[in-house]
């Protein structure tokens, strides 16, 4: 896939990674005998160091905290109830933001109410400023907002209009928290005229339709396999007459469309907005989408080898489903 941005790892990778696992493991995320495992298979350090080559030991650090913490609830909503059950998940959520607002503490015996806890401390002490953090708090929220809107569509076994699915997919895969991130990595903040300038803000779209449709071929085979139609291969299966192979090159294609958009948009950027810190600030949009595809082909999180019986019954199952909209999402699951 055409991404000609440079392929960068943060130095302090290795270290983090240990730490990590120690914190995962002392906030009783993940059982202590199979933390180093468990995350060193899904590298959740590795794509921080791949997103923030530039960050320093400390924030690298608490990133990657953050990273396994926000992985390891998405895999708790995949193997409960709480991801088809938008009231649980928005109740979920509701005590989550509760907490980063200081106004709750951690419920008994919910280890990722503690973590969560930990990290929100962690955050407040190095943002860059007072209103970083309050910025960032809205970006969660809109993560919060998305994963129930998902949810809320597999509970009616509802296919998402393409329209409704570009945005809310970027704000589902938590990139503008992502985006808040570079500032707090560079130690720095956007001025506003830079944070609400048009062409800023489509360079950011681009980078999240890139990153998350990267992540939508990585994980094809487990969409599939699980029903989920929030993936936009899953939904050009469903929308049109293609196999799943067609499907697959048709979301590269796409996704080299947008890296071709951001180069040349970036260089019609207005000259007023041509600081050092809006400068770092789009090269990380750079290193989010070179970071992003280099860690979804080494992670263990996702597999993009399909054997043909597997895309045939793919194929199958899409064919069957054109002539009955309304029930995508069911014949997924159940299939």
């Amino acid at each position: 896939m055409y991404c000609p941005f440079p392929s960068l790892l943060n130095p302090h990778t290795q270290v983090a990674q240990r730490e990590t696992a120690a914190w995962a493991a002392r906030m009783r995320l993940v059982p202590q005998d199979d933390a180093g495992g468990l995350l060193a298979t899904e590298r959740y350090t590795e794509l921080v160091g791949r997103l923030y080559p530039r960050a320093d030991r400390e924030t690298l650090q608490l990133l990657s905290d953050w990273t396994t913490w926000l992985f390891l609830h998405d895999d708790v909503c995949d193997k409960t109830p709480m991801g088809a059950e938008p009231a649980m998940l928005r109740d979920e959520f509701a005590h989550f933001g509760a907490i980063l607002a200081r106004e709750v503490g951690p419920r008994v015996d919910r280890p990722l109410d503690s973590a969560l806890v930990d990290l929100r401390e962690r955050f407040r002490a190095l943002a860059p400023e007072t209103d970083w953090f309050l910025r960032m708090s809205v970006s969660v929220h809109q993560y919060f907002e998305a994963c129930v809107w998902e949810a809320a569509n597999r509970k009616a076994n509802r296919v998402p209009s393409r329209i409704s699915f570009e945005p809310m997919r970027r704000y589902a895969g938590g990139m503008w928290i992502y985006y808040d991130f570079l500032e707090l990595a560079n130690r720095e903040t956007l001025p506003l005229g830079a944070r609400c300038d048009a062409t800023i803000v489509r360079l950011q779209e681009l980078t999240g339709n890139v990153a998350c449709w990267t992540n939508d071929l990585f994980s094809f085979e487990k969409e599939s396999a699980c029903g989920d139609v929030h993936s936009l291969v899953l939904l050009l299966l469903y929308e049109g007459r293609l196999k799943a192979a067609e499907a697959l090159e048709e979301v590269m294609r796409r996704c080299e469309a947008e890296v071709h958009e951001f180069v040349s948009l970036e260089l019609r950027l207005d000259p007023e907005l041509g600081t050092d810190c809006v400068r770092r600030f789009l090269e990380g949009l750079k290193t989010i989408m070179r970071g992003n595809l280099d860690w979804s082909q080494r992670s263990g999180r996702y597999s993009c080898s399909l054997s043909d019986e597997t895309t045939n019954k793919i194929d199958s199952y899409f064919a069957s489903l054109r002539p009955a909209r309304g029930e995508a999402a069911r014949v997924l699951r159940t299939a």
